[in-house]
């Protein structure tokens, strides 16, 4: 086999190379970065059932060609999930940027169609259905993204369609090629399908379980992107502590995927300043790039290293003058300062450390006997607490509990809002609070 495998590595690079020295070195880059070559290893290992021999050449030509459609996938993947690093090695769209990646994974999986085209009409059909099938897997899981309540049923026909597809057919052009009755064709095809899900399930738990350095990528990447794999759905639907503090990190999104036009954001809570007792609060309006030059006047336009305020004069499809457009400036610029130094990783964090933090209070209070005023959900960055019961029993109001709070030394929840819950308490923990403190 380690002869085999050197001649798979070899016949790789030759079926990449091109007059273009610059699409050679791009379309070549994951070859020379190494790799388990698991897809030829299986059409070669199928295609020598029932005796020693070294592989003959198509079954070099079949493992290769579904090989490559593999790397052409990988270019493609790392362009959707804007990935850094791939096998250790920087990948194709952050060296040479997403056009180059695209067109380079493009022309790969053209290079694998060349190559099943050459063993016959039965392979290059098939290798054609595979990509489709890798398609229509990929769709599968991007339907469900940031879905806590994705079904098993989704992830298994999302991973037989993206990987084991592709297994399954390195397994059937090894037995093709090497001429196999049919019967024996359809078990390799069976093996080779069977193989590919476990692949991919292990693969997915060494995902949250291992490191960057083992993985040769960077490790929880799918539960970043919101694809939640099967060990993500099975800790969920056993319910518990584990599923309650999974629960409180996904289902993020991103308001400009959706395409939103207009987002308004509370600068408060969550970006240093504290809520409370009706304020201090701001609320900045963000809007996309095509409704930008609407936007209201005054507004600060820079010039060079000076700064201006620009009127009705400089923005002429300004909707107008708003009054109070300043809002408490003191809480914007806070915010602002906030911001920047935490960056984007910093600000990803903080969000899941806030929705962490009021799933776990909300938990500990519900074990504590008080009543969520809506118990159904999970909990976002806040929940809803009612004294309506206390207030009763006790003559204890939301007020009393607020102000008793203040006397230990804690900021007190917002109260009374929203008006339509009874003796309330909006509870938003943030992301400062240490587990101890709450």
């Amino acid at each position: 086999m380690d002869a085999d495998r050197q001649r798979v590595e070899q016949a790789l690079l030759d079926a990449v190379r091109t007059p273009d020295a610059y699409l050679t070195e791009i379309a070549s880059h994951l070859i020379s970065a190494g790799g388990k070559r698991l897809r030829p290893v299986m059409t070669i290992v199928a295609s020598r059932v029932g005796n020693d021999a070294p592989a003959i050449e198509e079954a070099v030509l079949g493992g290769i060609s579904c090989e490559l459609v593999h790397l052409g996938s990988l270019y493609h993947d790392d362009v959707m999930d804007e990935s850094m690093t791939r096998r250790g090695v920087d990948t194709v769209n952050a060296k040479w940027g997403n056009l180059q990646a695209i067109l380079a994974g493009d022309f790969l999986l053209a290079r694998a169609s060349e190559i099943a085209a050459s063993l016959g009409t039965e392979v290059a059909g098939l290798l054609a259905r595979t990509i489709g099938r890798l398609c229509e897997g990929q769709i599968e899981e991007l339907r469900h993204t940031y879905n806590v309540a994705r079904p098993v049923e989704s992830y298994l026909t999302s991973i037989d369609g993206k990987t084991a597809s592709l297994y399954s057919t390195a397994a059937r052009i090894g037995g093709i090629v090497a001429g196999h009755d049919r019967r024996t064709i359809d078990l390799l095809t069976d093996y080779g399908t069977a193989y590919g899900m476990v692949f991919q399930i292990v693969d997915d738990v060494l995902d949250l379980t291992a490191t960057d350095e083992e993985l040769g990528k960077p490790a929880g990447h799918d539960m970043e992107e919101g694809v939640y794999t099967l060990p993500v759905l099975h800790t969920l639907a056993a319910g518990g502590a584990a599923a309650s503090e999974l629960n409180a990190i996904l289902g993020k999104v991103r308001p400009g995927d959706m395409g939103f036009d207009v987002i308004h954001m509370n600068l408060h809570k969550t970006f240093s300043t504290p809520h409370g007792g009706g304020g201090p609060g701001a609320g900045a309006v963000g809007v996309s790039a095509r409704l930008e030059p609407f936007l209201p006047v005054p507004i600060v336009g820079r010039e060079g290293d000076h700064y201006r305020w620009l009127s009705e004069a400089d923005r002429p499809q300004s909707i107008g003058r708003l009054s109070a457009f300043m809002g408490n400036a003191g809480v914007l610029l806070r915010a602002y300062i906030y911001i920047r130094m935490l960056g984007r990783e910093g600000m990803s964090r903080v969000g899941e450390y806030a929705t962490l933090n009021a799933n776990y209070v909300m938990a500990r209070l519900r074990q504590a006997g008080f009543v969520l005023a809506y118990p159904e959900r999970r909990a976002s960055h806040e929940f809803i607490v009612t004294m309506k019961r206390q207030a009763k029993e006790l003559n204890v109001t939301a007020m009393d509990i607020a102000k008793r709070l203040l006397d230990y030394g804690f900021h007190a929840p917002t109260t009374y809002f929203p008006l339509l819950v009874p003796e309330c308490l909006l509870i938003e923990p943030t992301e400062t609070e240490s587990r101890e403190t709450l």
